[in-house]
């Protein structure tokens, strides 16, 4: 009963976050990105609107791999100190952490 409680933990924590990094193999010389783009092996590209960072690379096995991470929100999880809260910059993926009162100035607690 214990192992069932820690499973449902963990998929009710971690499948309502986003992901930090993940992977995936191709059986190709190139990979192909979510949106249909190909990245030659060593090629990299920056997908804005999920705010992921990818690069193409080759194992001696010959697998190819696609590694994608996030950066700006979906770097990780942020938590701001209290009496402030997390935003997003004009351009979707830098956070800023301002104050809960007035979004306009910036949190300097320490």
């Amino acid at each position: 009963m214990k192992q069932l409680y820690l499973i449902c933990f963990f998929v009710g924590l971690f499948g309502l976050s986003h992901e930090f990094c993940n992977i995936q193999l191709f059986q190709s010389d190139f990979c192909t990105s979510p949106k249909g783009i190909t990245i030659p092996v060593n090629g990299k590209l920056r997908i804005s609107e999920k705010c992921q960072d990818c690069s193409c690379s080759t194992y001696s096995s010959g697998q190819t791999i696609m590694h994608c991470c996030g950066y700006g929100r979906s770097a990780g999880l942020i938590l701001p100190p209290e009496g402030c809260k997390v935003i997003t910059e004009a351009d979707g993926c830098t956070p800023k952490i301002v104050l809960l009162t007035d979004e306009t100035k910036l949190c300097t607690h320490k």
